[in-house]
């Protein structure tokens, strides 16, 4: 429990230790954010040197295979070119017999067991998967033969060791410009099963490595394909091979790159992706389009995709100043690190978002600001402890000391408690104040003499202020009351006077007309008193309202017909038949009419429907009144309970339209269109203050004239109030704004630009939306989308 000194509000320890605190963190915070600003600082140069470490390892590691296949290449050239150069004039033609067979379509197609299987005659190593391709009608020189033979001999040899990267290199071929192919393919017997009338310099895996295509001669590389034989990603190698100009022979082999798309989407730095393209801006690897990537057939281009994000990083990319390895996307806020993979001369791109650097920053400022407010609480504790033995406690033996000698008591105890052998500033103080005590004691002393004696004018002044106090306290309390009262006094008034008004038409007539009703029934037969009745009925029934030139207009006619009926003074009973709203059914009543006691009778009925009418203004008031005061308090009721309740619009909306009802009745023509909503989920006190706000602004808009719509709809799962009305409009350049805090078009002091801004905020807490619509000259419609 706290020590009563620091209770108080205006304690001296209390004070002191919340203005410390406050200081204390304030220093912390701005400690903070100077922190994470400078984290940011070292983590982005921190990011950039590990980016760059990463890529340059990650672009050398994904480059080995392709540089592998460049490799493998170089060393079958050089030793095809040897063993061509070593075959000198040997015709190897027999074992060329023994390896083709010719087929009835034409061609020349290597046996099948060379496919299915065979043992090298030196070696004894198994060799599978050869199969071999010899166009339609083609003449099969001794040239010829020694390259299909040295050709051949190497792949039998190459084979063994290609078999190990079976799940990398699926194959090895070697084509020859007239038409033939030699091929290494275990699983696959291409040979075997390729079309007689194949052109094989139309297939795009020979065509690249031609001259034409290739007019340098050096190895190339295809376009990535999906490959419906093998049923993944590939790519192509290819390596022609020239001897004095003459092209003799093209060696190629395919690349899967399902590992490296693997590598690519599933192997990277937390938080980040990489991606694949050429530099044309053929897409080859992305995390998230490699659907549509095999949909393209691997044409997908990025100039020509719809992901903004994918041109951003394609055009800074391509773009870069020359050797910078990581580069900034902006637009975007993302590093990217950039790394070629050697051989098709790929980017391989690792995408950073700078988000993860804020984060990591903002973890370790929080973990910073967490220490500091931990700081903060320890320091404040030792220094309310401190405070409290140092200052706090003397300074309240001070209190209670000085309350003792206010009370007169100048004992030794009184002051006997006071720090006196301290030697600092509370010790002197002390001192002296033990000194100011028994100064006091000898000026009372002398005083008492005094005090009694003017203790009788005291009394008198005392008796003199206390009445003037209660009279500025009376005067204040009618005051409020006055406040009070002037805030509904108009909307009660109109019906009190209405209820006064109809009090006493009754009061004046009530007695008199009771007393005529045994001669009314002594002059009306039985038939005549149903018509009396029935009269009065339709009078009650039908309240007639004309404007005066209507009502001269209906005396005129009453006046001929009544003539026409035989009536002698026809005039005398116009106003009472307008009165009774019955003048436009004069014949039913003619036997009334015709009767010679007609006046009294018709004199009668209309004091008989004056009473009644005054009866029902009397219910009528008293029902306006009645709901203006339950409105006035229903909208005065706020509840702070914090928690949502069903409540319906349409009442929350009468509510306040009752409030306003003095403003629209003068020349406002309100319009109600509401659904038949159940009640919602809401707040229903603080939805009221959203209706006050657009209703207020919406009458002050028509300045008080015009037309008023209010609806309520349903549309989906969201309930819509719409409030039109029929001002100026909204002008176009300020309409974004008129949701600011404090945005105000009104004069000073009319308005302190917050209202709309409480609506919106009102309406989010809701979950909801508010539309404007609004055409100036024509009026504004604010729509409220609340969910059901």
């Amino acid at each position: 429990m706290l020590p009563k000194f620091f209770k108080s509000q205006n304690s001296l320890t209390r004070t002191t230790i919340i203005k410390m605190g406050i200081r204390i963190a304030m220093i912390i915070i701005a400690v903070t954010v100077i922190s994470y600003w400078h984290i940011i600082s070292n983590l982005e140069l921190q990011v950039v040197e590990q980016l760059n470490k990463y890529i340059t390892e990650r672009g050398q590691r994904e480059s080995s295979l392709f540089i592998l296949s460049e490799d493998n290449h170089v060393i079958y050239k050089e030793e095809f070119i040897s063993q061509l150069k070593r075959m000198g004039n040997d015709v190897p033609r027999e074992r060329f017999n023994k390896i083709f067979q010719a087929q009835k379509d034409g061609t020349m197609r290597m046996h099948p067991q060379f496919f299915n299987g065979f043992k090298q005659p030196d070696s004894g190593v198994l060799i599978k998967g050869l199969t071999g391709f010899i166009g339609q009608n083609l003449t099969i020189t001794d040239e010829i033969i020694q390259r299909i033979i040295i050709t051949f001999d190497m792949l039998t040899r190459f084979s063994p060791a290609w078999a190990a990267w079976q799940d990398r290199f699926p194959n090895l071929y070697v084509s020859m410009p007239e038409n033939i192919l030699l091929e290494y393919w275990i699983g696959t017997p291409w040979g075997l099963d390729a079309p007689a009338d194949i052109k094989l310099g139309d297939e795009v895996w020979v065509a690249v490595a031609d001259k034409k295509h290739n007019p340098t001669r050096e190895t190339v590389w295809t376009a990535v394909y999906h490959d419906t034989v093998a049923k993944d990603w590939m790519v192509s190698c290819a390596t022609p091979i020239d001897v004095n100009g003459q092209h003799l022979i093209t060696i190629g082999h395919d690349i899967l790159l399902n590992k490296l798309f693997e590598h690519t989407i599933n192997d990277h730095l937390e938080g980040t992706y990489n991606i694949i393209f050429q530099q044309d801006g053929r897409l080859i690897a992305h995390p998230n389009q490699m659907e549509v990537i095999q949909a393209s057939g691997g044409n997908l281009y990025i100039q020509k995709s719809q992901d903004q994000n994918l041109i951003n990083i394609f055009e800074r990319v391509t773009q870069r100043p020359a050797g910078q390895i990581v580069v900034e996307n902006s637009k975007d806020d993302e590093l990217l690190a950039i790394s070629k993979i050697e051989g098709p001369d790929w980017y391989f791109v690792t995408v950073y978002p700078k988000s993860l650097m804020a984060n990591l920053a903002f973890k370790t400022a929080s973990f910073i600001l967490f220490l500091g407010l931990i700081s903060l609480l320890i320091e404040i504790t030792v220094l309310f402890f401190v405070l409290r033995r140092q200052i706090a406690q003397p300074l309240q033996e001070f209190i209670e000391a000085t309350q003792k000698i206010a009370g007169r008591n100048f004992s030794v105890e009184a002051t006997q408690h006071l720090p006196l052998s301290r030697c600092d500033e509370i010790g002197e103080l002390a001192q002296s104040f033990n000194a100011m005590a028994g100064q006091l004691k000898t000026s009372f002393d002398t005083l008492d003499a005094k005090v009694i004696e003017r203790t009788a004018q005291l009394n008198d002044k005392i008796e003199e202020l206390t009445q003037t106090r209660q009279e500025l306290i009376q005067s204040e309390k009618m005051a409020a009351l006055g406040q009070l009262v002037a805030g509904i006094a108009h909307e009660v008034n109109t019906p009190l006077g209405a209820i006064r008004s109809s009090a006493e038409t009754l009061t004046n007539n009530l007695k008199q007309t009771l007393a005529q009703f045994p001669k009314l029934f002594e002059v009306l037969t039985m038939a005549q008193q149903k018509t009396f009745f029935d009269l009065l009925e339709h009078s009650l029934q039908n309240k007639v309202i004309l404007t005066v030139k209507e009502k001269r207009a209906a005396k005129k006619t009453l006046i001929a017909e009544l003539k026409q009926c035989g009536i002698a003074n026809p005039r005398a009973f116009t106003d009472t038949f307008i009165s009774l709203g019955i003048y436009a059914v004069v014949e039913q009543y003619l036997p009334l009419l015709q009767d010679v006691n007609s006046e009294f009778v018709f004199e009668i009925a209309y004091k008989l429907s004056t009473l009644t009418r005054s009866t029902e203004n009397i219910t009528m008031a008293v029902e306006r009144a009645s709901k203006v005061i339950f409105a006035l308090k229903t909208f005065a009721r706020y509840d702070q309970g914090g928690e949502k309740t069903r409540a319906s619009l349409q009442e929350g909306l009468e509510t306040v339209l009752t409030l306003y009802h003095n403003q629209i009745k003068q020349g406002i023509e309100l319009i109600k269109e509401y659904t038949d909503l159940p009640p919602i989920q809401c707040y229903p006190d603080e939805l009221n203050q959203v209706w006050t706000n657009i209703l207020h602004n919406a009458l002050q808009a028509m300045d008080y004239k015009g037309t008023l719509k209010v609806a309520i709809s349903q549309q989906d799962n969201y309930a819509i109030v719409a409030i039109t009305d029929s001002g100026q409009g909204i002008p176009y350049e300020i309409k974004e704004q008129i949701f600011t805090p404090f945005f105000t078009t009104k004069a000073a002091g009319e308005g302190s630009g917050l209202g709309l801004d409480i609506v919106k905020k009102i309406v989010d807490k809701h979950d909801g939306k508010i539309e404007v619509d609004s055409q100036v000259g024509k009026g504004t419609t604010f729509s409220v989308w609340l969910p059901v």
